[in-house]
C-alpha cells in the first residue's frame, strides 16, 4: 500500500467526498487504516439511536404497536399515524458489548433520537449497571418525544458533550418528564449555537427554565420556538435580549394573545419567521432594532384587531430587506393601501403577500407603485 494511505488526516479528507454509508462500508473492508478512518466517517451522524443497538446483536428486541404513534405536532392536514417502539434487552450486556457501544458513541457527531421509540427500558439498564455511556464528540443533538408514557430521558448522557446544535421536541402532555429535563439544559449549560424548542404542552417550571437557559447562553445565534402562546411570548421577549441572534423562528399555537409591546431588542437579527396572532407580529415588528434585518416571513393565524398599517409601516423602516413575505389567514379589513409602505423599499427583490379569504383590491396608485 502506498505511505499516502498512512497518512490518517488525508485518508479522512479524501474519504469524506463519500456521502452514501454503503460505499463508506466497502472501503471500511480495504484494510485497518482505511477501517479506522470509514468508521469515523460511518458513525459521524448517526440518525436515530437505536443503531446503537449493532452492538447487542442478539441481545435487544423491539415490540411495535401500530398506528399508536399518532403525533399532535404533525402537520396541518396530515392524519397518519406512526407505530411505536420498545427496546429491550434480553440479558445483562456483557463488558465487551459495552466498551463497544462506548467506542461507537465516542465518534458520534450528530445524533437523532426518534418521537416513535421507547427507550425506558435501556436506559434503566444503564443507570442500573452504572454503565459510563457519554457522547464526548456530540455537538448536534435532535431529540424528539412522545411524553405521555415515558418515564426516563437521555439528556443525562449528555453532560461531557459541547453541544452547539440542540433540536428538542416535546408532544403530549407529562410536566415532570418536561420540567426534567428542561433542568437538566439548564445545568448542562452547552455552548448552544442553534437552539429549537417545541412542545405542545409546557408547564410554567420548564419555561422558567427555559428563559434562564435562553439568558445564560448568549452564544445562540439561532432560535426557533414551537409552543404555546401562553409561554412563547415570555419567551419571545426574552430573545430579544440575545446578543448574537440573528435568525428567529417563532411558532405560536392558537390562543389569546395578551403580549402587545415588547421590549425593544432583537439587535443583531437579520432573518425573521413568524407564525402568530395579530397583536404578537406587530409588537415584534416594533421592537425589532437590528439595522442588518434582510429577510422577513410573517404568517397571521387570526384576524386583524388593530390598524392594519401599523404593521407595516414598521416593516417599512427595515431599510435592508430584501425578501419580504406575508401569510393572513382573515384579510377582512385589509386593503393594498396598508401595504403601500413598503413598495418604497427599493431594495426588496422579492415581495409575497398570501391571502386566504376576499383578499385585496389593486387601484390605480399602487398599480403604479408597484411598475
Amino acid at each position: 500500500m502506498h505511505p499516502v494511505w498512512n497518512i490518517p488526516e488525508l485518508l479522512a479528507y479524501i474519504l469524506s467526498f463519500l456521502d452514501d454509508k454503503s460505499h463508506l462500508l466497502q472501503c471500511a473492508l480495504v484494510c485497518r487504516a482505511f477501517s479506522v478512518e470509514a468508521a469515523r466517517l460511518i458513525w459521524k451522524t448517526v440518525e436515530d439511536f437505536c443503531h446503537l443497538f449493532g452492538c447487542f446483536p442478539n441481545n435487544t428486541i423491539s415490540m411495535q404497536t401500530p398506528g399508536d404513534g399518532s403525533s399532535s405536532m404533525k402537520t396541518s392536514g396530515d392524519d397518519s399515524t406512526f407505530p411505536t417502539r420498545t427496546f429491550l434487552f434480553l440479558h445483562t450486556p456483557d463488558p465487551a458489548e459495552w466498551n463497544h457501544m462506548r467506542f461507537r458513541a465516542g465518534m458520534i457527531k450528530e445524533l437523532t433520537f426518534s418521537e416513535f421509540d421507547d427507550y425506558d427500558a435501556i436506559l434503566e439498564m444503564i443507570l442500573r449497571q452504572k454503565i459510563d455511556l457519554t457522547f464526548p464528540e456530540l455537538v448536534s443533538l435532535h431529540f424528539y418525544i412522545a411524553v405521555p408514557n415515558r418515564f426516563q430521558t437521555f439528556l443525562p448522557l449528555f453532560a461531557t458533550s459541547r453541544l452547539q446544535e440542540l433540536d428538542i421536541s416535546f408532544d403530549g402532555s407529562n410536566d415532570g418528564l418536561i420540567n426534567a429535563a428542561m433542568e437538566i439544559l439548564l445545568v448542562q449549560a452547552h455552548p448552544l449555537r442553534s437552539l429549537e424548542i417545541g412542545a405542545t404542552s409546557f408547564p410554567d417550571l420548564s419555561q422558567n427554565y427555559a428563559i434562564r437557559l435562553l439568558e445564560t447562553t448568549p452564544s445562540i445565534n439561532y432560535l426557533c420556538l414551537t409552543l404555546p402562546t401562553s409561554d412563547g411570548e415570555d419567551m419571545a421577549e426574552v430573545a430579544g435580549r440575545l446578543p448574537n441572534l440573528q435568525d428567529f423562528h417563532l411558532e405560536l399555537s392558537d390562543g389569546d394573545g395578551v403580549r402587545t409591546t415588547y421590549s425593544p431588542g432583537f439587535g443583531s437579527l437579520v432573518s425573521l419567521d413568524t407564525w402568530t396572532e395579530w397583536t404578537t407580529a406587530c409588537a415584534i415588528a416594533q421592537a425589532i432594532t437590528s439595522p442588518n434585518i434582510a429577510s422577513l416571513r410573517v404568517r397571521v393565524h387570526d384576524g386583524i384587531t388593530g390598524p392594519p398599517g401599523s404593521l407595516f409601516e414598521s416593516i417599512a423602516t427595515m431599510a435592508n430587506l430584501n425578501n419580504v413575505a406575508f401569510g393572513f389567514w382573515d384579510s377582512e379589513g385589509l386593503q393594498w393601501v396598508d401595504v403601500a409602505p413598503l413598495l418604497s423599499c427599493r431594495l426588496i427583490s422579492d415581495f409575497d403577500v398570501n391571502i386566504a379569504g376576499a383578499g385585496m383590491e389593486l387601484d390605480d396608485e399602487v398599480l403604479l407603485a408597484i411598475s
